[in-house]
């Protein structure tokens, strides 16, 4: 993709990312005795809907990865037996991508502003974030280098190791539970 291209994206999500930011820190401000005030509910419900919003966003963006690697695990017998409708999900995927490769790291900083404005939170809430980061940064970086650059190869494994989706999802499951 041709950075001119790319000018307006950029730009388009850093506005979208400034008003996220603007409206719940102009409420974030607590009363001098530390009670939770309208403001704060204010704050709380929009780490709230942020939060779902980003699991949401993960769910879609990530769902046809994860259903293309298990389909490749499929026997063949059982792939040319199986009707159109399972197949037809892979034909999305190429189309699908941009929304993956933009998508993904809207959901990281989605995911970021409602753990920094949660009542709550652990540590492995933030553990949970770190890998989902992780496997941002090595999507961001396969997208930019070549196949054939130094370190392609473990970048690759990095990204598409089935481990530290689990991981993630262990985290962020087990560090809500505690939450809430």
């Amino acid at each position: 993709m041709k950075l001119k291209a790319l000018k307006p994206r950029i730009g388009l999500l850093a506005i979208v990312f400034c008003l996220m930011a603007a409206v719940p820190a102009a409420v974030a401000d607590e009363d001098s005795a530390g009670q939770r005030t309208g403001e704060n509910k204010l704050l709380e419900e929009v780490s709230e809907g942020l939060g779902v919003a980003g699991l949401w966003g993960l769910i879609i963006l990530n769902s046809l990865y994860y259903y293309s690697m298990g389909y490749k695990h499929i026997p063949k017998q059982a792939k040319t037996a199986a009707p159109d409708i399972l197949k037809l999900p892979m034909k999305w995927k190429s189309r699908f991508r941009k929304y993956h490769y933009y998508g993904n790291p809207l959901a990281v900083a989605t995911g970021f502003l409602h753990g920094i404005w949660a009542k709550k939170t652990n540590l492995l809430l933030w553990a949970g974030w770190g890998v989902l980061v992780v496997l941002c940064l090595t999507g961001l970086i396969m997208k930019l280098q070549k196949a054939d650059a130094p370190g392609a190869k473990a970048n690759r494994l990095i990204h598409t190791q089935h481990a530290l989706s689990i991981a993630m999802v262990v985290c962020l499951l087990i560090g809500h539970a505690l939450v809430d």
